[in-house]
């Protein structure tokens, strides 16, 4: 279920691409990541950004639920094609190629036996559960990069940590934890702006599987820092949901940037799963 729709000016070939982020979403590589894309960019590194639920939904009509998530964007006509349109300036900004899959965002998935919406409110879609009809989209995930990757070594993976408890995350991660068991390297990096909370960060970091993690933090330069900033700017319809206004968006980047870098600086931070030895 993939649409190979690539943004960038940069026509290497997926061959000898580095990085390639796993986006479950319109916005959250860039949110969690910014700072790092552009710095990889910037040294010619190959870097793609594989929006994972960028499809249309997948009945004529929305929920209750749905609709008043489009209302707290702006209601626009056709939200999928803004935040598409969105993400594509917010990626080239950043000097990174993105590519746009057609599976449908949590909140337009409905039960293939049924037809009734698998999430309806906040707590089911932050729940910190997936539903038993999403099950199997993990290991049509698994397969999906897989053969994107052409089960080649040589291309870092980068999957969200969970954070915040999100299902399309939750599934992201699960896919990129198989995808870690088939030799792929992967690094997970934490989801901003839940990653805010610290009690919600440890809880991801505390999630049965794997049972251990190390930690690893990037430094990044003034500029690619800016550059973060400004291609989340470019997500204009959630910048009210996510933020208030831009001043609070640059405020909160800048300020979780600063304590995950410490007296050293701005950084992000990823995580690597760090499996027990056998006994």
């Amino acid at each position: 279920m993939e649409t190979g729709k690539d943004t960038s000016r940069r026509t290497a070939s997926d061959a000898n691409m580095h990085h390639s982020y796993l986006s479950p979403h319109l916005d959250d590589a860039v949110l969690c990541c910014g700072a790092s894309i552009a710095q990889q960019a910037s040294t010619g590194d190959e870097v793609q950004v594989w929006n994972i639920f960028a499809g249309s939904p997948e009945c004529a009509g929305l929920s209750d639920y749905a609709q008043g998530l489009h209302a707290a964007a702006g209601d626009p006509v056709d939200l999928v094609a803004t935040r598409l349109a969105e993400d594509e300036v917010a990626c080239a900004r950043l000097g990174a190629a993105a590519v746009y899959w057609d599976y449908p965002d949590a909140p337009y998935r409905v039960d293939q036996g049924d037809g009734a919406f698998l999430y309806n409110s906040d707590e089911q879609l932050m729940g910190w559960h997936v539903h038993p009809a999403d099950g199997g989209l993990i290991d049509e995930l698994v397969s999906a990069v897989w053969r994107r990757l052409d089960g080649g070594p040589g291309t870092q993976l980068h999957a969200p940590l969970g954070v915040g408890g999100h299902v399309d995350h939750l599934l992201v991660r699960a896919a990129a934890l198989k995808l870690e068991q088939r030799g792929c390297g992967v690094l997970f990096y934490e989801d901003f702006p839940y990653a805010e909370d610290g009690h919600m960060l440890v809880r991801a970091l505390t999630m049965p599987e794997p049972p251990g993690w190390s930690a690893d933090v990037r430094l990044l330069p003034e500029s690619c820092v800016a550059a973060k900033c400004e291609a989340i700017a470019c997500y204009q319809s959630q910048i009210a949901i996510l933020f208030g206004d831009l001043e609070g968006m640059n405020r909160r980047v800048r300020s979780y940037m600063r304590l995950v870098g410490g007296a050293e600086g701005h950084g992000e931070r990823f995580w690597k799963s760090c499996p027990l030895p056998p006994s």
